[in-house]
C-alpha cells in the first residue's frame, strides 16, 4: 500500500484534520483518498497502531472498500496480528482473488507460522491462474524454500524470478544472501551488472553492489560502486558508510575516518556509524579518540557488543588490561558466541598473569571455532612464554593438521624450533609455510626482535625460496 502516494501538502492536510479530529472527539467528513493516505502516512512513519486506528474508522464509513479491506490486513501484520490479519485476508480474496501484494501477505503469514507446506501449496495454486507480476510468486517461493532451510531450491526460484525481472532488487538482494550460505557468492555478481544495466541511476542498487563487491574482496570495484551511489544521492549516509568500510578493507584508515564522519553528519543517531570511525581511529593507532567514539555507540545503542569490544580492544594495546576484561565481558553479555572477544579476554587475563582464566577462555574459542588461526598462536604462545616449549609445538601441529593450508601456523612452528635450536625440525617447516605463501614469512623477524638474528632468518627464507624455484 506504500506505494499508493508521496508525501505532499494536501496529504499533510489530511493528517492534521484527522489528529484534530481524535483531539476534539469531533466528527470530520474524509475521504476514501483521505483515509487512505492518513494509513500510509502511520505505516511510513512506522507507528502501525496509529495505523491500525485510522484503518478501522476508516472502515465505519467505508465499510466495503475492498482497498481499506487490503490496507487493513497490511497493518494487522504490522502490527503482529497474524491470525486477525488472517481473517481479514479471507474476506479480501473475495474482492481481489488474483491481487499478488495479498497472495505475498497471505504467504509471508503462512511462513511466519512455520505452515510452509500451505504456503507452497498456494502459491503452485496462484501460478496454475493468470496472474501477473509472476516474478513475485517465484520470489516468495524462493524464499518460503529458504526459510524452509532449502537453498538449493531457494536458489533455482529466485533465479527464475530475475530472468523475468533482472532489475527486481529485493529478490536480487534475496538470491545474494542464498548464494552467500551456499558459499557462491561470486556466482551473483553477473546478476547485479545486469540489473545495473538495465537500472543505471538506481543508487540503492549500487549500494547494495558494493556490499556484494566488498564481500567478494573486489575492494577497488566497491569503491567505483559506492562512488556511483553517492554521485546519485548525495545525502544517504549508509552509502558514506559503506564508503567507509570499503576504505577500510583498503586500509586507507584515514580516508575511512572521513567517510565516517560524513555518515555521522548526516546521520548520528546510529550506533554502527560511531564503531566504524572508532575502528578507523583505532587502527591509526589515535586510542584516546578512538575510545570516545565507541563510547558513543554504547550510548545510543547500549547493546553495542562491538562498541564495548572496541574500548576493550583499545585498553587492551595500552596495556590497561584489567579496565580492557571489564568491556571485553560486557560484549561478550551481549553476544558470547564471537571469538574474537574471548581471544581478545584471553590476551589480557595473560597480560594480567591470570593464566587459568586465560585458558578459559581460549578453550571457549575452542569451542565456537577451532579452526580459528589466531586462537592456536595466541594460545601456543602462552606456552612458549612460560617455557613450555613442547606443550606450545604440540598445538601447533594440532593446529596443522586442523588447517595444513595456513602458512602463518607453519611460520610459528618453525620459530619456535629456531629458539630452542632445533634447526633441523625448524627448516622444515620453514620450507612449508614458503611454499603455502611466501609473503607471510615477515612474521618471523616480528618473533625474533634482535637484528642479528632476523638477518640469519632472511637468509635462509631467501635460501629456501631459490631451492624451491629451482625445484
Amino acid at each position: 500500500m506504500t506505494g499508493k502516494f508521496q508525501e505532499d501538502s494536501e496529504g499533510k492536510e489530511w493528517v492534521d484534520r484527522y489528529e484534530n479530529m481524535l483531539a476534539s472527539k469531533s466528527a470530520v467528513f474524509l475521504d476514501l483518498e483521505a483515509w487512505e493516505y492518513v494509513i500510509f502516512h502511520y505505516v511510513k512513519s512506522e507507528q502501525p497502531n496509529k495505523a491500525r486506528v485510522a484503518c478501522e474508522m476508516a472502515m465505519e464509513t467505508y465499510p466495503f472498500s475492498a482497498d481499506l479491506l487490503l490496507d487493513y490486513a497490511h497493518v494487522l501484520a504490522n502490527c503482529g496480528e497474524n491470525a486477525t490479519a488472517m481473517e481479514v485476508i479471507t474476506k479480501a480474496e473475495a474482492f481481489f482473488p488474483n491481487d499478488i501484494d495479498l497472495i505475498v501477505l497471505k504467504c509471508t503469514l503462512l511462513n511466519f507460522e512455520g505452515m510452509y507446506p500451505d504456503s507452497i501449496q498456494y502459491i503452485r495454486e496462484c501460478l496454475e491462474t493468470e496472474i501477473e507480476q509472476k516474478e513475485r510468486l517465484f520470489h516468495i517461493l524462493g524464499s518460503t524454500f529458504s526459510q524452509m532451510g532449502k537453498s538449493e531450491e531457494a536458489i533455482q526460484w529466485l533465479r527464475k524470478a530475475l530472468s523475468v525481472d533482472p532489475g527486481y532488487l529485493e529478490c536480487l538482494e534475496e538470491f545474494t544472501v542464498c548464494l552467500h550460505e551456499a558459499d557462491k557468492l561470486e556466482e551473483v555478481v553477473p546478476f547485479y551488472r545486469k540489473a545495473l544495466d538495465l537500472n543505471a541511476f538506481d543508487a540503492e542498487l549500487w549500494l547494495s553492489f558494493a556490499n556484494v563487491l566488498n564481500t567478494v574482496e573486489e575492494f577497488e570495484e566497491a569503491l567505483d560502486a559506492v562512488d556511483y551511489c553517492i554521485a546519485l544521492e548525495e545525502e544517504m549516509h549508509v552509502a558514506y558508510f559503506q564508503r567507509g568500510n570499503t576504505l577500510m578493507n583498503l586500509e586507507r584508515f584515514a580516508d575511512a575516518a572521513l567517510e565516517y564522519e560524513n555518515a555521522i553528519q548526516l546521520y548520528d543517531k546510529q550506533a554502527e556509524y560511531f564503531v566504524g570511525l572508532g575502528a578507523a581511529l583505532e587502527a591509526l593507532e589515535k586510542f584516546d579518540q578512538a575510545i570516545h567514539w565507541f563510547r558513543k555507540s554504547v550510548k545510543v545503542n547500549p547493546e553495542q557488543d562491538d562498541g564495548y569490544f572496541g574500548i576493550g580492544s583499545c585498553l587492551l594495546r595500552m596495556e590497561k588490561y584489567a579496565e580492557s576484561i571489564h568491556f571485553f565481558n560486557k560484549a561478550i553479555q551481549y553476544d558470547d558466541e564471537n571469538p574474537d572477544y574471548w581471544i581478545s579476554k584471553a590476551i589480557a587475563e595473560y597480560g594480567l598473569g591470570n593464566i587459568i582464566s586465560a585458558e578459559d577462555a581460549f578453550t571457549k574459542v575452542y569451542e565456537l571455532e577451532p579452526e580459528n588461526v589466531v586462537l592456536w598462536l595466541e594460545w601456543s604462545n602462552l606456552y612458549f612464554e612460560q617455557g613450555d616449549t613442547d606443550k606450545a609445538v604440540s598445538m601447533m601441529d594440532e593446529a596443522i593438521a586442523l588447517m595444513p593450508e595456513e602458512a602463518l601456523l607453519y611460520y610459528r612452528s618453525a620459530a619456535y624450533h629456531f629458539s630452542t635450536g632445533m634447526f633441523k625440525e625448524a627448516m622444515l617447516y620453514l620450507e612449508n609455510g614458503i611454499l603455502l605463501d611466501y609473503d607471510s614469512h615477515a612474521v618471523l623477524y616480528d618473533f625474533f626482535e634482535d637484528i642479528k638474528t632476523q638477518k640469519t632468518l632472511y637468509k635462509i627464507v631467501q635460501d629456501l625460496r631459490n631451492k624451491g624455484n629451482k625445484g
